[in-house]
């Protein structure tokens, strides 16, 4: 009788889920999360080496994280055992948590070069943007620069394709005081930003009365009709 072929992925959550053979621990800020040297060092090269190499965590029985909250790694560890994660809900205090978390998942991620995970983040983190309102996403991005890490570069740039692409619907009066934050507390965002406007300028759908049309260095060309116009 052949194994099913997701028999590693059950065997290592029914271990997690009946608390069986744990031989190593995560510990960060007074939390601590046991875990299989195995199911871990498969997945993270980073841990893997502080698992299997000359190192102390390897004597110790557990690894230290300081650099990230415990509710992260715990998120973390959860993917490790089935592949996924769930974030919390936004706090009625702080409609930007949940999308902060996503992209805090990102940065733990690639700091354990666990790319997968790194993916997943990613795409979660895109798409609750999507879902929130722009002047939300504004406010959300002096908060995004006082993170850190080396994958906020593509988050950062996920969020201003989304406003870029919002900017034809989205009334100004809307998001004149979030803008006004973003200027005074992320000037590096609107350089950034109006970068990427210069860059796309030449691509951006326009409407016709037909429908949309496309925009050229000189002008804009409707596929449909060939009607032209001037920017």
């Amino acid at each position: 009788m052949s194994l099913p072929a997701n028999f590693g992925e059950l065997l290592a959550k029914s271990a997690r889920e009946k608390q069986l053979l744990f031989d190593y621990q995560l510990r960060c800020r007074g939390t601590v999360i046991r875990v299989h040297r195995l199911v871990v060092g498969m997945q993270s090269p980073v841990l893997c080496t502080a698992l299997s190499g000359s190192f102390k965590e390897k004597e110790d029985g557990f690894y230290e994280i300081k650099d990230f909250e415990a509710e992260k790694v715990i998120k973390a560890v959860d993917y490790f055992y089935t592949g996924d994660y769930q974030a919390p809900e936004n706090k009625p205090d702080n409609p930007l948590h949940t999308l902060l978390f996503h992209a805090e998942m990102s940065i733990f991620a690639d700091k354990y070069m666990i790319q997968a995970l790194q993916s997943l983040a990613e795409v979660k983190f895109e798409k609750f943007a999507n879902s929130q309102s722009t002047k939300h996403l504004l406010y959300a991005i002096p908060l995004m620069y006082k993170l850190e890490g080396e994958s906020l570069g593509r988050l950062q740039s996920t969020v201003a394709h989304i406003v870029r692409y919002r900017m034809g619907t989205c009334p100004l009066r809307n998001v004149k005081s979030a803008l006004a934050i973003v200027a005074s507390e992320s000037p590096q965002f609107f350089y950034s930003f109006f970068e990427q406007v210069w860059d796309e300028g030449t691509g951006i759908p326009r409407k016709c009365s037909c429908g949309p049309s496309v925009v050229t260095v000189t002008g804009w060309r409707c596929h449909t009709c060939k009607d032209i116009g001037v920017k």
